[in-house]
């Protein structure tokens, strides 16, 4: 039995997950020069530094020395940016020591140097959220939104330098795991600007590229092309399928991390259950809910068998699939032919939620997939929102 389980996850992550080849640092040993740590110069020789809030403090970095080498500013444990020029708007005063470091894998070589950031001028404008750093997982959006008080301008939203939003408003789809610097500038109508920045780590799945639930949090299940419409539980039949429904914050619309599942010797895979708030449901992998489940009071996980699991798989856009593979479990350990797996889909004109069914073994009985890479980019259909990042009904 063990054996057979083994082969599964093998087989599962030999047809999902990327074939990656890389260029280790033993690569260079056949290049001379290759071998040598990293130096590298400031365009400034200073140790200290002035700054105004808002404004752009910029400094360069030359590398004299080394090969493949990676940049890397930080503030304390905070990466405030990564290429050889070092843009960056301070938001708040005071003192701030900062580390510029070039990186190779044969050493690095660190600057040193502090920054006295004074208070610029009053910038008029005002942000949804106080933090400046703050953790998603890729298939969650990052929404932050920018008001005018007794101002006009324009607004500009970047992210890692590209330009993703001109109103007052980002709505940026989380698609890749990595530190991403989220600037906001401000040009007033005379043609001065003032800039703030965001710090955004992303995460996934230690296992694959697959959302990854971040203890404590409660989440909105959106549709990807109407961030108004949710997911939500039919409070009057616990047991039916979901319903769309426009945002309108009851507990009803709000999901929980459920009982975690990882499997393998070393997991290779999370599958969760994700169960709503207001009805303790889980949904099955036939669309239908599973109500009044228990509930720890203290960490929020519940008793549930893995057939109400699903792991949710992030595509290039940052939109999710959720995907529920019956041929995997322990509680079906003789799979037949016919065995069907499902992904969750929007049903009846927008207004259900429902799966689309599809075989996931062979005619020996062995889990297949070649069904499921036939869907190609097909149902990945939601977007997962944290609660504080919806906006208040």
């Amino acid at each position: 039995m063990k054996t057979s389980k083994l082969f599964i996850y093998l087989a599962l992550l030999c047809f999902l997950a990327p074939t990656v080849t890389s260029c280790s640092d033993d690569d260079d040993m056949d290049i001379p020069g290759h071998t040598i740590p990293p130096k590298a110069v400031l365009s400034s020789d200073k140790t200290s530094f002035e700054a105004l809030t808002g404004a752009a403090f910029v400094l360069e970095a030359s590398v004299t020395q080394g090969y493949n080498v990676q940049h890397e500013w930080k503030i304390g444990d905070m990466v405030i940016g990564q290429d050889a020029r070092l843009e960056y708007a301070f938001a708040d005063p005071g003192t701030f020591e900062v580390v510029y470091s070039a990186l190779n894998g044969y050493g690095a070589d660190r600057h040193p140097f502090t920054v006295v950031v004074s208070q610029g001028a009053n910038p008029g404008i005002t942000f949804s959220t106080d933090q400046r750093t703050f953790e998603r997982s890729i298939g969650e959006m990052v929404r932050l939104s920018a008001t005018l008080t007794g101002i006009t301008g324009t607004h500009s939203w970047k992210v890692d330098n590209q330009e993703v939003s001109t109103s007052e408003r980002l709505d940026y789809s989380v698609a890749t795991a990595g530190t991403k610097l989220i600037k906001h500038t401000l040009t007033y109508d005379e043609g001065t600007t003032y800039t703030t920045q965001f710090t955004l780590t992303a995460v996934k799945s230690d296992y694959g590229n697959w959302f990854k639930w971040r203890e404590g949090k409660d989440y909105i299940i959106c549709l990807k092309n109407d961030l108004t419409k949710v997911v939500a539980a039919d409070v009057n039949n616990p047991a039916a399928p979901y319903n769309v429904e426009t945002w309108d914050g009851s507990q009803k619309q709000l999901f929980r991390k459920g009982y975690y599942f990882g499997y393998g010797p070393v997991p290779a895979l999370e599958y969760y259950n994700f169960y709503n708030v207001a009805t303790h449901s889980v949904l099955q992998w036939t669309g239908n809910a599973w109500p009044n489940n228990y509930v720890d009071p203290v960490t929020g996980a519940m008793g549930a068998d893995p057939w109400d699991a699903w792991f949710m798989d992030v595509n290039a856009s940052g939109d999710v699939r959720f995907v529920h593979f019956f041929a995997l479990w322990d509680s079906h350990p003789n799979p037949l032919p016919d065995l069907m797996s499902s992904c969750l889909t929007v049903t009846e004109n927008g207004t259900k939620i429902g799966v689309y069914s599809f075989y996931c073994c062979g005619a020996d009985g062995r889990p297949d997939f070649v069904n499921y890479q036939a869907l190609g980019d097909k149902y990945f259909e939601f977007k997962m929102i944290a609660v504080e990042d919806m906006p208040q009904p």
